[in-house]
């Protein structure tokens, strides 16, 4: 191997290992630093726990059948329409079921949070809105073909940021006077599938933002 391989000169092999295990986010973004650690962390624990639901549940799970969505791409608002009191029952994972009731579960605590803020709430519905969507996607599939979908780990990290932006709005009193929270812009990406399914869900959430008026990312 070229000493290329080993990383930039004079840094320690435990510190690379250290910022590359470092909790992130990927689509949503505080002013506030520590705030921003904050999500990072709850994000990643939920993440964690929806995966582990896949891995140790078994099994599957049904979800009421979501109306089949428009292809994401092509869409600029979602558009939602009058559905049956009883829908049919379809398959999905163990981690897909916990979104769907995660999704449900979030914005009316965020609502009632008196933390909570129009931007804070603002994103929340997009991301709510996106993961509906993918979810919606997914269930046409067999578990098993959800849980191989590119789009699948983008849909539970969706979720996963969704309740860790509700962890740290009803944890921390919103300090700014306009845009605490936004969607991120997208960062460096490089040619890894998930990179490339990371840039297609950024680009629909930016979209929806841009579509409700809402403040730009911040650099």
């Amino acid at each position: 191997m070229s000493d290329e391989s080993q990383g930039p000169a004079n840094v320690p092999t435990e510190s690379i290992t250290v910022d590359r295990r470092k909790p992130s986010v990927r689509y949503v973004e505080f002013r506030d630093i520590h705030a921003q650690q904050l999500l990072a962390t709850a994000a990643d624990r939920a993440y964690k726990a929806l995966v582990g639901s896949d891995n140790w549940a078994g099994g599957i799970a049904e979800i009421a059948s979501p109306k089949a969505p428009l292809p994401i791409a092509r869409k600029v608002r979602f558009r939602r329409s009058e559905r049956p009191a009883t829908l049919p029952m379809v398959a999905t994972t163990p981690a897909l079921a916990r979104v769907v009731q995660l999704v449900a579960d979030t914005l009316p605590l965020l609502a009632a949070s008196p933390n909570g803020c129009s931007a804070s709430r603002g994103v929340a519905q997009i991301l709510a809105s996106v993961a509906s969507e993918l979810v919606g996607e997914l269930v046409a599939l067999t578990p098993e073909q959800q849980a191989a979908h590119p789009a699948y780990r983008q849909t539970l990290r969706l979720a996963a940021e969704l309740e860790g932006l509700g962890d740290v709005v009803r944890t921390r009193t919103c300090t700014e006077a306009d845009a605490c929270v936004v969607i991120r812009a997208p960062g460096h990406l490089d040619r890894r599938v998930e990179d490339a399914e990371v840039a297609e869900v950024s680009a629909v959430l930016l979209q929806l933002a841009g579509a409700a008026g809402a403040d730009p990312p911040h650099p």
